[in-house]
C-alpha cells in the first residue's frame, strides 16, 4: 500500500512539474529586466519604486512583469525573458485627483 501511495505521488510531482514554466532557461535575470526598463525610461532604480517584477508565460513565451513608479507616472514592461528585447511598455500619468470619488459619493 504504501509503494503504490508513493508511486501516484511521484506520478503527480513529476505531472506538475512538467507542466510549470522552465524559469531555467531565461537567457537574462529579472535585475538585467528591470535595468532594461530602467534604461528605456531614462531613469535611475533610485529614482522609482517598484510594483513588480516577475516571470511570466504570455504567447507561449517567457516575459518579466516589470511595474514602477516615479512620481506621478506608473510604468509598465514586458520584457523577453531570453533576448532582453522590450515586447511592450506604457506610461500611466496618475492624476492627483484620481481618488476625489472616495471623498463624494457622485452616484446618488
Amino acid at each position: 500500500m504504501r509503494k503504490q501511495i508513493m508511486a501516484v505521488l511521484i506520478a503527480a510531482i513529476t505531472i506538475i512539474a512538467a507542466s510549470m514554466p522552465s524559469f531555467a532557461n531565461t537567457g537574462i535575470s529579472v535585475e538585467r529586466a528591470k535595468q532594461i526598463a530602467l534604461q528605456n525610461a531614462g531613469l535611475r532604480a533610485s529614482d522609482v519604486v517598484f510594483t513588480k517584477a516577475c516571470l511570466d508565460r504570455d504567447d507561449g513565451r517567457m516575459e518579466y512583469d516589470i511595474d514602477f513608479r516615479a512620481g506621478m507616472k506608473e510604468y509598465n514592461y514586458d520584457i523577453d525573458a531570453s533576448t532582453g528585447t522590450i515586447v511592450k511598455c506604457d506610461l500611466d500619468y496618475e492624476s492627483p485627483y484620481d481618488d476625489c470619488d472616495d471623498l463624494y459619493d457622485f452616484d446618488d
